[in-house]
């Protein structure tokens, strides 16, 4: 009972190898595993098949022992996975504040259709045969390469796909409008007309008012502008 109990402290946490030893099979093999990958095969990553996954597979299983050699102890296992985040790390780092250096390890875009017409000559210096583009294209929703503005192949390996503005298309597919009112319709037209109407003889009926209100002012504007005569004055006329 004992026996199975017992830990070896000692192998856990020893080095059995130089530790930099791991730190150069492990620089090796990382770049190694990167210009594979992301620079030979990059275009493939985007769309990997059963042959592509297989392939990373056994790399990975290959380059296992070349990258670890007979490291058994937990110390060396993780100086090994700190080495590689190291190294991925700067990369990243490099990439984000360097274009050059981003364009060198990523590359740049390449446009496969162009108003329509497939670029035959970048289809075929990328290894992209037509089915593979048309097959993307109708992931994209489009059945022919015609009604694509662009594509173009990224440098995750994706083809992004901007399809042509049909707007006669669009029109031709929407339901024109009826001119026939519906019921609700008209009773809500029927209301806005009897509203108009009232309002109509309203102001009618106060436009008259207003009238009459300024024939009586200009009355009584006259009838006090008017002279008003004496009472001698007026005796005077009857004796002449």
């Amino acid at each position: 009972m004992g026996s199975l109990l017992a830990v070896q402290w000692e192998t856990l946490f020893t080095f059995t190898m130089s530790p930099f030893e791991l730190f150069v099979r492990g620089t090796l093999t990382y770049f190694g595993l990167l210009f594979l990958l992301r620079i030979i095969l990059r275009r493939q990553a985007g769309s990997m098949g059963l042959g592509d996954t297989l392939l990373v597979v056994l790399m990975a299983d290959a380059a296992q022992n070349s990258m670890a050699g007979e490291y058994k102890s937990i110390s060396e296992g993780l100086f090994l996975v700190a080495t590689l985040v190291l190294w991925n790390y700067l990369i990243d780092w490099a990439a984000f504040h360097s274009r050059t250096f981003r364009q060198l390890l990523d590359g740049t875009p390449k446009v496969l259709i162009r108003d329509g017409h497939i670029q035959w000559a970048n289809l075929e210096s990328e290894g992209i045969t037509e089915q593979e583009l048309i097959s993307q294209l109708r992931i994209a929703g489009i059945d022919h390469p015609w009604k694509a503005k662009t594509a173009r192949l990224e440098v995750g390996g994706q083809i992004s796909v901007v399809p042509k503005d049909q707007p006669h298309e669009t029109k031709a597919t929407e339901p024109e409008a009826s001119s026939e009112p519906t019921a609700d319709e008209s009773g809500e037209l029927a209301k806005m007309m009897k509203l108009l109407q009232q309002m109509q003889h309203t102001l009618t009926h106060q436009d008259a008012q207003i009238r009459k209100l300024i024939e009586q002012k200009r009355i009584g504007d006259e009838m006090r502008m008017a002279p008003v005569k004496s009472p001698k004055s007026i005796t005077g006329a009857i004796i002449r």
